[in-house]
């Protein structure tokens, strides 16, 4: 069953088998899921363009070493597999895949058995050209990140925090949700990481404050210095925030996106300034990504 308005076939990967079409969506996971019962996983997003898993190898580094600290086995080729059957679903549209690896179901109470496989599955979703490299407004959320806890640092199926700070955001008309920590330092927003722009300097939290390292954060820390910036590590305060020349978001399905207001402040923009050029810069690294598959 494809979708006749976007050319988009509806497909999911699970107990080792790809399903496409109706019996995707009439896929179904047990109820004793760990996953859905106490959100014992982790899982990673990505863009698919044409065919073209963005980023894999990161993500999979990512999701593999998440499972090894929660005790979760699960083995590269195996994820590999499944991200290569669903890329090819899609190989002529874009697609958003998420894979999530749960402990294996069965069995009640919180700990774990001593030896864990992990339970994979994964779907593909539309992916919006409107998604990426768009702007948005952010409220500060009352809500904060506990920069102690081990799960600030995985991509983890424990979102309750961020749901509830997005539907503050969007509760005041806001696009998404500034997420400070305990010590009042800026940790991320819901769905990404945050850069702060001060003249050629560009400066996001480190992971200590409570927040997970994104992959576009570790790519504009590497490409920075390819538009004459220099980018680090360093804690930020909400003030900091407000004095910055510019606030932009990262994350793997949105890129890179411009904050034009924080609160009551405004941030003001032009064609040329770091953020636009660092926009640019990733559409031509997505088009040099996408293009060996254009011929596939």
């Amino acid at each position: 069953m494809t979708d006749p308005h976007s050319g988009f076939t509806k497909a999911v990967w699970i107990d080792d088998t790809l399903l496409r079409g109706e019996e995707a969506t009439a896929a179904k996971i047990a109820l004793d899921n760990r996953g859905l019962l106490l959100g014992d996983g982790i899982f990673e997003t990505l863009p698919i363009l044409k065919g073209a898993p963005i980023w894999w190898p990161e993500h999979r580094n990512r999701l593999l070493t998440s499972a090894h600290r929660l005790g979760i086995a699960q083995k590269a080729a195996a994820l590999d597999a499944i991200v290569q059957e669903l890329s090819d679903v899609n190989a002529q549209t874009n697609a958003i895949l998420r894979l999530t690896v749960i402990r294996t179901q069965g069995g009640r109470g919180l700990v774990p058995a001593e030896a864990s496989p992990g339970f994979a599955f994964a779907s593909v979703a539309p992916y919006p050209d409107s998604m990426a490299f768009d702007c948005l407004s952010l409220i500060t959320s009352a809500i904060r990140k506990n920069e102690g806890s081990p799960s600030a640092s995985l991509k983890s199926l424990n979102y309750l925090d961020h749901i509830l700070a997005a539907k503050e955001a969007s509760q005041a008309g806001a696009g998404d949700a500034l997420m400070l920590n305990n010590k009042d330092k800026v940790a991320c927003t819901t769905i990404g990481n945050v850069f702060a722009v001060f003249g050629n300097n560009l400066v996001t939290p480190p992971p200590q404050d409570g927040l997970l390292s994104g992959i576009l954060r570790s790519k504009v820390l590497a490409y920075a210095a390819n538009i004459g910036c220099e980018a680090k590590e360093q804690s930020l305060t909400l003030d900091d925030m407000k004095k910055a020349d510019g606030v932009f978001l990262t994350n793997s399905l949105r890129i890179v996106r411009r904050v034009n207001q924080l609160d009551d402040h405004i941030y003001y923009a032009s064609d040329e300034d770091i953020i636009a050029q660092l926009q640019a810069l990733f559409r031509r690294i997505l088009t040099e990504a996408v293009h060996p598959f254009e011929a596939r």
